[in-house]
Parts: C-alpha cells; sequence; structure tokens
C-alpha cells in the first residue's frame, strides 16, 4: 500500500514538472516571437519599401553567405528578409568590415 502511495506521488510530481517546464518553454518561445514582431515592425517603419529592402537583402546574404545561411538573421530566417539590415544594424558595422549594399 506505502509503494502504491509513493508510486502516485513520483507520477504526480513528473507531471507537474513535466507542465512547468513545457510552460516555461511556451512562454520563452512566446517572448522571442514577440521580439521579433518588434524588430521587424520598427525596421518596417524605418525602411518601408519592402521590395528595396528585399533586393538589398539578397545582395548582402550573396556578399555575406555565412549571414545568409544564419537561422535568425539569413534567408528563411525568423526575421524574413529585414534580417539582413538587423545583421547588418547589429554586428555588421563593429568591426565586422561588412558594408551594407546600394542599389545603384
Amino acid at each position: 500500500m506505502k509503494q502504491h502511495r509513493n508510486i502516485k506521488i513520483a507520477a504526480i510530481t513528473s507531471i507537474l514538472l513535466a507542465v512547468v517546464l513545457a510552460s516555461g518553454f511556451y512562454f520563452k518561445h512566446q517572448r522571442k516571437l514577440d521580439w521579433d514582431e518588434q524588430t521587424v515592425a520598427a525596421l518596417k517603419s524605418s525602411y518601408p519599401d519592402d521590395g528595396k529592402e528585399r533586393m538589398l537583402a539578397e545582395v548582402y546574404w550573396s556578399k555575406y553567405p555565412d549571414v545568409g545561411a544564419d537561422p535568425y538573421f539569413g534567408k528563411g530566417g525568423r526575421l524574413g528578409f529585414y534580417g539582413a539590415r538587423e545583421h547588418f544594424l547589429r554586428h555588421g558595422t563593429e568591426g565586422a568590415g561588412r558594408k551594407w549594399p546600394t542599389l545603384e
């Protein structure tokens, strides 16, 4: 009888732990999505020409393939084509020697 009760307690504890861990992961993921939406909205308001930004992103990604392959800043990344601009703003000017392309 005592062993049966210990099994129930262990099962309930495991379930509660799983729920806590899953909810933590969910909220962390939601915060990341909210941050990404805010980042894209800020870039979109500063650089409203989607067509031009898309072309500049393609040039930037082709010039810097490491950025193009990045899961956050690259092609297919969470920021879309604004990922290239965000990468340049965060990392491109800090001694990395990267240049933002121009369309002529």
